[in-house]
Parts: C-alpha cells; structure tokens; sequence
C-alpha cells in the first residue's frame, strides 16, 4: 500500500496517547493505572475507556482522573473491547499511539523508551519487547515470549501482512507496539461498530496492516508486561469461554467486506484464508480440551459457526485416536440441535423432481465392491434417481462401464488435501439428496458422515465385510463401528446376525444383501453346462485376507493328484502380489496346471469353463464370487464363513477349517472324482441363489432412499435370527485368526532383528545414513511395521 502522509508535530497536542480498555478488571486495575501514574513524561495523555463496567472499575477509573490529569476516562456502555479501543483512538491527541490493557503493566519508563523509539525509527509502527507475569508453567511463559518477542527486522507494506497473518513469524497482539496515530485512526474508520471481545486484535491488525508502509521491531528492555491467566484469551476454557470464543470468526466476514470494497489483490484475501484458517484451528484445539460432557453442547455450537471445509482436517488431526469420543458427541450434538436433519434432502424433493444419489467408494475397478456399485448404478437409473459417482482414484481401462448419463466426481483421499472442499462443494452443486457410502472402514469415514450432516444430505452406510473384519486382520480398528455407525441415516448391513447386533447397538441397520443379478449366458440348469477338462477357479484380490497364497497351495496339491485338472487364479493385487503368483507357478513347474488371468471385467467366460469354485477368504461380508459362481452352478470348496447368508440354507457346498490347506484340497478332490456328488452340489448351487436373485432390489432401494427411518435404539426390526450362536462363533474365530496374523508378523520381525544382527555384511552393502539403507528399512517397515 501507498505510505500514510507525514503529519507535523504541531498538529498534535500530546507525544503519546495510551488508550486503556477497561471491563470488570477492578482486581488489577489499580495495578494497571498505578502502573501508567509513575511515567515521569509529561507530554503523554492516558484515555481510558470505561466500557459499562458492573464492578468497581467504573470508581477506580475517576479516582485515578482525579490523582492526575494526564488521565482522560470516558464512560460509555458496554460496546464491547473492539468499540472500546475505537472510542478511545477517536478521542486521542497523541502523535503516536499504543494500547494497555487493564489487568496488564507498563514498565516504570516504558513512555520515555516509546518516545525514543518515535523519534529514532523511521516507521510507522514499531515494535518492542515484552515480559508475562502471573504464570507458574515455564513453558507456557516462555511459549508466549517466543510468539511475541522477535528478532529486530524491517517489514514494509504486503509483507508485514503476510508475515503475520500467513508465515506467522509475528504475532497480531496490538498492546506490544506503538503506532503513528494518522495510520490507526485511518483504520479504526474502516473498523465496524460491531460488538467483540474475542479476536479484537486480529480484526484490528489486519486493516493496520493494509495501510501500513513500514513495521521496526526492535529489541528493547520488557516495556509491557502481560498478565497470564486471566483474560478471555488465556484462561482455561470452559463451556461459557467456548461460546465467548466462537465470536471471533466473524471478524473473517467483516475483513472480506473490507478487502472488497478496497478492491484488494488476491493476496489480500488468501491472507483473510490464512486467519480464517488459524482462528478455526485455535477453536477446534480449545474444544478438545473441554470436558467430555461439555462436547455436545460445543459441537453444536461449532457446527453452526464454522466452515466445515476449513475444520474437518483440523478435527481429524485433533481427535486422532479420539474418533469414538467425537462420534458420541457429535450424535448427541445432531440430535439435540436437530442439526442431523436426514428429512431436509427427503423435504425438498416433491413427487415432480429428480431425487439425486451420490455413490462413494475408493474406486470404480478390480474388486467385489465395485462389482456391486456398477449393478447398483442400473437399478438407480432405472428408478429415475440422478447418479452422482464419487471415487478417488480414476483408471478408466480398468473400471467397469458407466453409463453416459452418470456424473463423475473424482475426491482427494485425505482431508488434508482439500477432500472437504471438493466434496462439499459438489454435494451442493449437484444438490445430492442421499448419499451411499461404501468405504464402510476408511479413515475419513467419520469425517464423511459429519461432512453429510452439515450438508443436510442423508447416509446410507453399507457395511461390505464383516464387523469383526479387522479383528480377524489382526490390527486396530480405527474407531469403534457402532458408535460412528449411529451417525449414519441407515446402515445396511450384508447379513441378518449382524444387522441384528448393531440394532441393539442402537444403529440403524438393515439387513440388504447385495444385487445379484444373472448374466444372460449364465446356465439355466446343470445340463446345460458343458466343460472339456477338470477345471477350478479362484476368483478375488490378491490380498492377506484372501489367502491367494493358499490356494495357490490348495492348486499345487490338487494338480499332484489330478494331472488333468486345470487351475484359474482370476484377480490382481497391491505391490509383487502378482509377481508372487507367477513365480509361484514357474518355480513349481505348474505351467500346464495353472493359469493366472489378472484382474478382468469378463470373469464370466472363465467360471463358464470351470467344475468346482475355491473360496479361501478368511472372512467376506457377502461374497460376490461366491454369488457368481452360484449363478454358474459351481460346486463350492470354501473355507468356513458359516455367518454368510449365501451360506445359511448350507446347499451347494463343502466347508473346510480356514487354512486347512490340505482338506481343500482333497474336498476338491472329492468332488471332481464323485460325479454324481458334483451334480448335487451343482443344483444345490443354483437353488441356493434363486431367492437372492429374485429379491426386489428395486423396491427395497427406492424404500430405503425415499424414507431412510431410524429405529428405536435397542429395538430390533424384525425376526430375531435363530442362530445367534454364530455369532460367538464368529467372534472367537476372529480373534483366533488375528493372532495368528499377529504372530506371524511377530516372528517376522524377529528373523529380520537376527539377521541384522548375526550378518555383519550388512552394514557394508547397507552403509548407515546411506539412502539406501533408508529405502530399505521404508520398504520392511511397510510390510512389517515398526521393529
């Protein structure tokens, strides 16, 4: 900005003017004036403003007016600190000017120090030094002097903005520099009479800023001292505090009013972002230190006040590890504030308008979620719903085909790189109504639903897998499900055991299995089927909870016994997974038994070919190969899943313990030898997938998008399921089988120390601090953690 005109000296009657904004502070005021009573300069005035105090302060004020006439004490009503500091500056002489507050201290020749200052520097405001008081934490006391306190330097014109408001190298506090009294009062004017006492300095040094040519900091002897602990900006928060504090962001506004009709460059507004930011994160920090009962109450608060773009990263951060303890808060918080309005999307679309759905999940290719989303996509375009396809990765040679008419939205993964944003903002352009979420374990998952809430978009959760899924994986959960579940709209859930669990958790879920639908060359019965050779197939991704390698053992096993038998292994993986399975097959010489096909969208044409399915998952939610392959009449071998629905009429089948690698084996031995049990099993097949096939998944969506109900907690919906037991069953299991997991990669870990420690070639080949050795323990840490 251009530089303020040089005013004379003549035109002001007094040096310096002290502006002193009192409220309430009778138990340091008089320590406070006493404080400016001992400065010796006589060419100084002290304005302080008694802004509608209720205590003593009002009294204290004239008695000290009385003791010195240097003293000047207007009586206004209570306005407010910012309207306060106004009062005062409009009414001040000074040549230069500077603030006291009054619970704080001047130093005993702190003027005389100011005055040299004025007439040494050649700036418009200078800065100086500073000391705290009142404090017993070291640490706070020495963070408030590092945040204030700064190595001498010149900032001119944008750049004493930017270095604070941005680079955050300087603080905003106004009390710890003097001004030339034409630049403040040139800002005051364009401050609005506006009631605050939170965030009053940022407001009011952002505008200085913007008319500032030249800030000195100087090092000087403390001239001011700060009183800790006692102010609304220093106490420790409560309830009450929070709600002061909420206040300040509306200074965000005000500033962006300014900039505007400044006709301010852009680098003005991105430094408003800037604060905007830094005062939502200084909110977000305070409320996580609120009493957990006080949490509800804040978050409603919150949710009303603040950009939920700006404060979802910082809430993921700050409640890391706390995910359970804001899910409950925030469904307190919804429910209490009726901010969880799932009815307002339902409201606002009238029997002549065009609902619209949003579908989320990580991708749109190689995997049985997927698969799901593409036969979900048909059956909402043919209800006449709008489909919005969020996803965050995009690899159109691999997805399946999306129809013309589907609206793409590509997400960032992470909150930290602008999710929010992104999200939001087409959640309102394309003015979604509900959202499917599918992603029913990812990490944002809670920072999703509260995303839809604010948006006054409605849920529907499908959990994918089972609820024991990373108990079984043998790592953390990130949260606890049914307390981030309870968020939701509606949970659907794949199987009926499990729907019932979460019921009496309090959720709102439903038992909704996923769409099957036939494929035209599917066979109508076992007859029509044809197959030339003993054939099975292995259909999935290539992960650990699969149990590729397995069944690659399970097909070494098979094709030793049955030379005859041919082996598909139909999917892709992370990493060297299918590097794996190529070597796996060249090293056992199995070429002529085995066949790998990397992930494909044309599956169909190999369970066309086969005789038995080999299933080796150690848990699925509601396996859509295993599906498939009853809709091809597949004989299945599977490791037991009894909990799955597409197992409970226990047709079509052979069950083996999970990792039983040599009873898969001989079962499918068994059945490619005993062609009359093959046949049973493949009519048992077919019949078992009938219900599922003629299931109304039309109707049931169109339900549960129309009118997304929730259940009385505890309340369960429907028949009680009559095997309960499984659900111990299933629990013990998983966590038998993440023990296992654990142990293994224990064990892991302690050959790897060994080997570290017993060859000492290492450290040649591997030099330590080489980058190398660096790229090396990254790519171990990644597959075994930290050891």
């Amino acid at each position: 900005m251009p530089s303020m005109p040089i005013h004379s000296e003549d035109q002001y009657t007094y040096k310096l003017s002290v502006i002193v904004a009192v409220y309430n502070v009778a138990a340091y005021l008089d320590e406070c004036l006493s404080s400016l009573h001992r400065q010796k300069r006589t060419d100084v005035e002290f304005i302080v403003v008694d802004d509608g105090s209720t205590d003593a302060s009002s009294a204290i004020c004239d008695q000290w007016a009385a003791q010195d006439v240097r003293f000047k004490v207007i009586h206004q009503e209570n306005k407010g600190s910012l309207l306060a500091r106004k009062t005062g500056v409009m009414h001040s002489s000074g040549q230069w000017i500077t603030f006291l507050d009054g619970d704080d201290l001047f130093a005993d020749d702190a003027l005389e120090h100011m005055c040299s200052l004025a007439d040494n520097c050649d700036a418009d405001i200078i800065q100086f030094s500073i000391d705290v008081f009142n404090c017993n934490n070291k640490d706070q006391h020495d963070n408030v002097l590092e945040d204030v306190n700064k190595p001498e330097k010149i900032l001119k014109n944008e750049t004493i903005c930017a270095s604070c408001f941005q680079k955050k190298s300087i603080s905003w506090t106004l009390w710890n520099r003097i001004y030339k009294s034409s630049l403040i009062k040139k800002s005051y004017a364009h401050i609005k009479d506006i009631y605050l006492i939170c965030a009053t300095d940022a407001y009011t040094f952002f505008i200085i800023t913007f008319f500032a040519s030249k800030l000195f900091i100087k090092k000087t002897t403390p001239l001011y001292f700060y009183r800790l602990n006692t102010g609304v900006s220093t106490s420790r928060e409560t309830i009450d505090l929070f709600t002061k504090h909420l206040s300040e962001i509306t200074i965000i506004e005000h500033i962006r009013g300014f900039l505007t009709i400044q006709a301010a460059e852009k680098s003005w507004f991105d430094a408003c972002t800037a604060l905007q930011t830094t005062l939502t994160n200084t909110a977000v920090y305070r409320m996580a230190t609120l009493p957990e009962k006080d949490l509800p109450a804040a978050l409603s608060l919150f949710f009303d006040t603040y950009d939920p773009v700006v404060y979802l990263p910082t809430l993921q951060n700050v409640f890391s590890g706390r995910q359970d303890t804001l899910a409950r808060a925030a469904h307190t918080a919804f429910k209490q504030k009726d901010v969880r309005d799932s009815q307002t999307a339902h409201q606002r679309a009238t029997p002549t308008e065009k609902k619209t759905v949003g579908i989320f999940y990580h991708r749109y290719f190689n995997g049985g979620v997927e698969r799901v989303i593409s036969q979900q996509i048909p059956i909402f375009l043919k209800l006449g719903y709008r489909v919005v396809l969020f996803t965050e990765q995009v690899c159109p040679e691999k997805e399946y085909p999306l129809p013309s008419e589907i609206i793409r939205v590509i997400v960032p993964n992470s909150y930290a790189q602008g999710r929010a944003s992104v999200f939001l903002t087409a959640l309102r352009e394309y003015d979604v109504d509900v959202l499917c979420h599918h992603a029913w374990l990812s990490q944002s998952l809670l920072l999703d639903l509260l995303l839809c809430h604010t948006a006054g978009v409605s849920c529907i959760l499908t959990c994918h897998g089972t609820m024991l899924t990373n108990m079984a994986a043998g790592i953390d959960y990130p949260f606890n499900p049914p307390i981030l579940f309870i968020l939701a709209s509606t949970v659907c859930i794949l199987s009926s055991l499990e729907a019932y669990f979460y019921q009496q958790c309090g959720v709102n879920a439903r038992y909704l299995p996923n769409p099957v639908v036939a494929p035209p060359e599917a066979p109508a019965n076992i007859t029509s089927r044809k197959v030339y050779r003993p054939t099975v197939i292995w259909v999935g991704r290539l992960s650990e909870e699969k149990n590729y390698k397995e069944a690659l053992h399970i097909f070494k096993q098979i094709s030793e016994q049955r030379h005859d038998v041919l082996c598909y292994m139909v999917g892709s993986g992370e990493g060297n997974d299918s590097k794996y399975v190529q070597k796996f097959i060249y090293k056992n010489k199995l070429q002529n038994n085995i066949t790998y096909i990397p992930y494909t969208q044309n599956v169909d044409q190999f369970y066309k070919l086969s005789t038995v399915h080999l299933i080796t998952s150690s848990f699925e939610g509601f396996s859509m190969v295993m599906a498939e392959g009853k809709i091809y009449g597949l004989p299945l071998v599977t490791y037991a899943l009894p909990w799955l629905e597409l197992l409970k009429e226990d047709k079509g089948y052979i069950s083996v313990q999970p990792h039983d690698v040599k009873g898969a084996a001989d079962a499918v031995i068994t059945i490619l030898n005993d062609e009359w049990l093959q046949q049973r099993l493949s009519h048992e097949a077919l019949e078992s997938i009938q219900p599922f096939l003629e299931y109304d998944f039309a109707s049931a969506w169109k339900e549960l998008l129309e009118s997304p109900q929730r259940t009385q907690p505890g309340v369960y919906q429907g028949e009680v399921p009559s095997n309960m037991h499984l659900l111990y069953d299933h629990i013990l299991f998983t966590y038998r089988e993440g023990r296992l997991r654990i142990l293994s990669r224990f064990s892991n870990k302690e050959a790897i120390k060994k080997l570290l420690k017993n060859i000492p070639f290492i450290d040649n080949i591997l030099p330590i601090g080489s980058r190398r050795r660096d790229f090396v323990k990254r790519a171990v840490k990644s597959v075994f953690g930290n050891f």
